[in-house]
């Protein structure tokens, strides 16, 4: 199952969401806020960037804003934001990405949320979070993206 982004921010619909990591399944509800593309002029020290795995001439960093809600009877880490996965109108799948520089230790991880991600370690039960993903995607007009959850599932509620 999929759900397109903009019709989701629009409504301000919750999802209810599970997924496998390994042999656990995992349950939460997710509300996607918002879904950018990032200007390299918001980064600081762009240049410090891995050229070497993002090449900014045929990708661009998309940042996606959401709540989430742990519905697990215990805490769960915060590796379920990794089955988060953007498709496109091609159905191509695109998971989050890690990039040390812009999640970690730029300015603008902290002030878009990239860090929180990678700092923090849990997710409470029944206590909601806000938290961002970035993922590289090809430079494309007007493409249509889904959210889609990696070995499992996503539902309106």
């Amino acid at each position: 199952m999929k759900v397109p982004i903009k019709h989701a921010i629009e409504s301000g619909a919750w999802f209810h969401c599970t997924s496998f990591v390994g042999l656990e399944m995992y349950e939460f509800r997710l509300k996607i806020l918002s879904f950018t593309k990032i200007a390299l002029d918001e980064i600081d020290e762009p240049f410090k960037i891995d050229a070497n795995r993002f090449d900014l001439e045929e990708g661009d960093f998309g940042l996606l804003k959401f709540q989430m809600v742990n519905l697990a009877k215990a805490q769960i880490g915060t590796e379920i934001i990794a089955t988060l996965q953007i498709l496109d109108h091609d159905e191509f799948q695109y998971a989050p990405i890690l990039e040390d520089h812009l999640c970690v230790y730029s300015k603008f991880a902290q002030t878009s949320g990239l860090s929180k991600m990678v700092l923090s370690s849990d997710l409470f039960p029944k206590i909601k979070c806000a938290y961002s993903c970035a993922y590289f995607l090809p430079k494309e007009d007007n493409a249509e993206y889904y959210l889609a959850v990696a070995c499992g599932d996503i539902q309106e509620v």
